[in-house]
This record gives structure tokens, sequence and C-alpha cells, in this order.
């Protein structure tokens, strides 16, 4: 990834509010009794964390969840230039889609100005607060009840 090109403001402190998110996830999930990795660095040519859920002692490859955050970036998204976004993934094991979170995805107000801290902070407020550990963990128990029956 070349660096200087995508730079977000303040990236060491998103990644820690990132991995403290997905952290929250994880432990509740631990507490409902599922077994779930710990947070995941995935950053290769995108910015995101992931951990993996599945029930108790169950094939990973047949009822395994992804939950993934990323820092999007408008250049891979849609080609404008100095966006950002944050994104909440929640993929079945074999790509079936679960849910996720995108504020303000499909609108002009998609894109935050990477470089600009404020707009930074205040998307990842919204997105913040757009979901929780529980909201989360209930779409995947819902999927695995689904596919069971």
């Amino acid at each position: 990834m070349d660096e200087e090109e995508y730079t977000v403001v303040n990236f060491k402190e998103l990644e820690k509010r990132i991995i403290r998110k997905l952290e929250e996830i994880r432990n509740h999930a631990l507490e409902r009794g599922f077994d779930c990795t710990n947070v995941a660095d995935m950053c290769d040519d995108v910015y995101r964390w992931s951990i993996l859920i599945s029930p108790k002692n169950a094939n990973v490859e047949e009822h395994g969840v992804d939950v993934t955050i990323h820092i999007a970036e408008s250049e891979h998204h849609d080609g404008e230039e100095n966006g950002c976004n944050f994104m909440l993934d929640i993929v079945a094991y074999g790509g079936a889609v679960i849910g996720g979170c995108a504020p303000y995805n499909f609108t002009s107000q998609v894109w935050v100005p990477r470089d600009d801290w404020a707009a930074v902070d205040a998307r990842w407020r919204i997105f913040d607060n757009s979901f929780g550990e529980d909201t989360v963990l209930d779409h995947i128990e819902f999927w695995w009840a689904k596919k069971a029956s």
C-alpha cells in the first residue's frame, strides 16, 4: 500500500477503536458460549480487522462467520479522491452476507475527507453508535437457526 497516497488521519487511534469494538463483540460472543478468534489484522491493500465466530466446537467451514471492520477508502470503491468511511461486514464462511453497516452508503455523503480528523471522528461516532455487540450476534444466531431449519 502506498502510505502517502492512502494515509488516514490519526490512523493509530482509529485502529485502536476498531480493535476495541471487535474485542467487545468477541467478549460478548464468548459470554454467549461461542468460539471466537482473537482480533486479526487483515490489512493488505485495504485497512481491515476481523474476528471469526462459530458455535462451540462446530465445524468452522460449515458455521464460521467473519465479522470485519474496514476503513473504506473512496479510491478503492468509486474512484473519488481522499474519502473514507467505516464498514462492518458480517459474512458466513463461503461468502453469504449476513449483515453489515456503512453509514450513508449509496448517498452523496458516503465519504468524509480522510485528512480531516473532525470529519473522520464524527463519522466513526456515527458508525460506532449504529450497532452493538448484541445486534451483531443476534444476526449471526438468526443465520445459524435459519441454516439448521
